[in-house]
């Protein structure tokens, strides 16, 4: 067991000497709060007996202390495992004040150790303007060891009002921060009326706080002298005639707000103005009208206006030439409240008159045929609003332009007859078919079938189009007679003419696609090399590295809008290094026939090298044992001088000794 102090004093007792013995061993003198104890036994008042520790009769004698750090309050509830003494050393004299700041002096003591930092205006204070008595939590006073309370740091509350006054005398909650900060007092910082269940629009947001609060129609509220002061909470907000006169004298009701805006009192919302309940109510394009449009509201909105009929606002803006079998209608026949345009004349009442609509026709705006006139003759003849009731509809031209400029007049098909290649469900795609496209001359099959018009009629994708055309193209902008049909006319050669003098480019190719040939195996041979053995089964791209930078998806059209992708296939290859490299690093070059593959080596497989035979082929006959031998024990592996590996077969040694070695005189075979 240590040796601790009580355990020194007890065997001081026994010493010759007694008490004299004590005072030679106590470190010194107590302080004053703790100068009773200084005598033989009191020593176990603090000290205790054994290993108990000294922090625990420190909190049994100052159970002011023990309640803070039970419930982990202030400084001595957040460092109460650092242990007593680290702060209140004794034994060092009368006159200690029994603090040992760590920081030098309470001026410097960092206050946001006890968990209450200190900001705002509270940095700035002096410490006893906070730790006074008056200011100590009653109950802990009362279990305060220290009979001088103003000299105790203890027992303060962190609720602003514990040191303040409320000045809203409790109708908020205590929490005063979540308004108000620590450095001053006004403005109310954090306070955000927003958040409030009146948040404030409009003119609200330009008064001040009493307009509302210490209002003279508002509730009231009285302090100890009798005068009127600020109420908060509760506040009366529902009704705007809490704090507002009512100007109408209770004629339309309490609920101001649904005719009026907080941005001003003569700002009135007319989407919630109910104006249903008058006589004429608003519908469609009406709502949108402004009040003053029928009001005057100089005069109090002036005397209702007429609204028996369109006519007593509006002009008639045909002129009288809106009419239906021959009666001049009103307005409401063909149009309503919510707008003028469109007119609600139907397609189904157009059909029953003498252009009836299909197609496209039934799409089209009214004014895309009805349209607007802007001179000052066509407005008196026609009405203000300019509009052609009846325009011309003898002939598709009585609208349209002829969108291929003439190309077609004197041609197979009928001038301008544009039924016979479009009708009115679009003028694109066209009509025309595949049979009557090829009784043009020209059959459309494979990928020409499903192409666009405009890919072939393009006047932009063919370099011989342009000296041939004359005139105009039209809106359309389509070449339609088109000059020569062979296939180069269009798109580029990829093959840069290689195969012009011996084929054609549909021998080799079809029209529904480019990318995959019609060469097979036996219309290669043609070609000059016969694949055969492997040959067979090899991609065509690892012999034709043009094809190596993809699929190729077809022929670069001439417009150059495309990447033009060149496929000579001009090189020619009949031997195998023209495409192999030797592996055998040029050892049979001094052979007869030199290296050539196929003496060894079939199209079926490098390996094994089915034709060599190694009793012709070579000067060493395979005999006895050695026929069983496998090839790499004789034909080893070596490195040549650019750091390639090789499998040396020739030349090498063929007496025995050179694989082998001799024996010495006496051995036994």
């Amino acid at each position: 067991m240590p040796w601790g102090p009580s355990r020194w004093l007890a065997v001081a007792l026994l010493l010759p000497g007694g008490l004299s013995t004590v005072a030679q061993l106590s470190p010194g003198p107590l302080s004053r709060a703790h100068q009773e104890l200084d005598s033989t036994r009191g020593c176990f008042e603090c000290h205790g007996r054994g290993d108990e520790p000294l922090s625990s009769r420190c909190l049994d004698c100052h159970g002011a202390i023990a309640q803070l750090v039970q419930a982990g309050r202030g400084l001595h509830g957040k460092e109460a495992d650092r242990g007593c003494a680290r702060c209140h050393p004794e034994h060092v004299g009368r006159h200690f004040e029994l603090i040992a700041w760590e920081e030098g002096s309470s001026r410097l003591f960092q206050h946001e150790r006890s968990g209450w930092p200190l900001s705002g205006k509270h940095a700035a204070l002096e410490c006893r303007a906070c730790h006074a008595a008056d200011r100590q939590d009653p109950l802990l006073l009362a279990r305060m060891k220290n009979r001088h309370p103003e000299q105790s740091w203890l027992g303060l509350e962190t609720s602003c009002t514990a040191c303040h006054a409320d000045p809203h005398r409790g109708e908020l909650d205590d929490d005063c921060l979540r308004c108000h900060g620590q450095q001053a007092w006004k403005p109310a910082s954090a306070f955000d009326h927003q958040a409030t269940d009146f948040a404030l629009a409009g003119r609200h947001r330009e008064l001040k706080c009493d307009d509302c609060h210490l209002a003279a129609r508002g509730p009231t509220k009285l302090n100890a002298a009798g005068e009127r002061v600020p109420l908060y909470k509760p506040l009366p907000h529902d009704q705007c005639s809490t704090c507002h006169e009512d100007v109408h004298r209770g004629r339309l009701g309490a609920d101001c707000n649904r005719c009026h805006v907080e941005q001003g009192f003569r700002q009135v919302k007319r989407e919630s103005f109910d104006h249903s309940r008058t006589r004429y109510p608003l519908q469609g394009a009406h709502l949108k009208v402004s009040c003053v449009k029928c009001h005057d509201r100089q005069k109090a909105w002036g005397p209702r206006p007429a609204f028996d009929s369109c006519r007593r606002c509006h002009a008639d803006p045909h002129a009288g030439r809106a009419s239906l079998g021959g009666q001049v209608v009103d307005c409401s026949r063909c149009h309503s409240v919510v707008a003028f345009v469109p007119a609600t004349f139907t397609v189904e009442e157009h059909q029953r008159s003498s252009w009836p609509l299909d197609g496209k026709h039934a799409e089209v705006e009214c004014g895309a045929c009805h349209q607007r006139r802007r001179s000052a003759d066509d407005r008196r003849r026609l009405g203000p609003a300019g509009v052609m009731i009846r325009p011309p509809h003898e002939g598709c031209r009585d609208c349209h332009q002829d969108a291929h400029g003439g190309q077609l007049e004197g041609g197979a098909r009928s001038a301008g007859d544009c039924a016979d290649c479009h009708d009115t469900r679009g003028f694109a795609p066209s009509t025309l078919t595949r049979d009557d496209h090829r009784r043009l001359g020209f059959g459309l099959e494979g990928s020409h079938a499903v192409a666009e018009c405009r890919a072939c009629h393009d006047p932009r994708r063919h370099r011989f189009l342009a000296p041939m055309i004359s005139g105009s193209l039209g809106s359309a902008g389509l070449a339609l007679a088109l000059g020569p049909r062979s296939c180069t006319a269009c798109h580029v050669d990829p093959h840069q003419g290689g195969f012009e003098a011996r084929r054609k480019c549909l021998d080799c190719h079809q029209a529904t696609s480019f990318g995959r040939s019609r060469i097979d195996l036996s219309s290669h041979a043609q070609l000059g090399f016969a694949l055969d053995g492997a040959h067979r089964a090899l991609p065509c791209v690892d012999c034709h590295r043009e094809l190596k930078g993809g699929p190729v998806a077809g022929p670069a059209l001439l417009d150059g809008t495309e990447p033009v992708r060149r496929l000579p296939f001009g090189e020619r290859r009949s031997r195998c290094e023209d495409c192999h490299v030797d592996p055998h690093g040029g050892q049979f070059d001094s052979r007869e026939r030199g290296s050539a593959c196929d003496r060894c080596h079939s199209v079926q497989a490098f390996r094994p090298a089915d034709r060599f035979d190694h009793e012709s082929d070579s000067r060493f006959r395979l005999a006895g044992a050695h026929r069983g031998v496998e090839c790499s024990k004789c034909h080893r592996p070596a490195i040549d001088g650019q750091g390639k590996p090789y499998v040396v077969y020739r030349p090498l040694p063929s007496t025995c000794r050179d694989c082998h070695g001799g024996r010495q005189a006496g051995e036994k075979p």
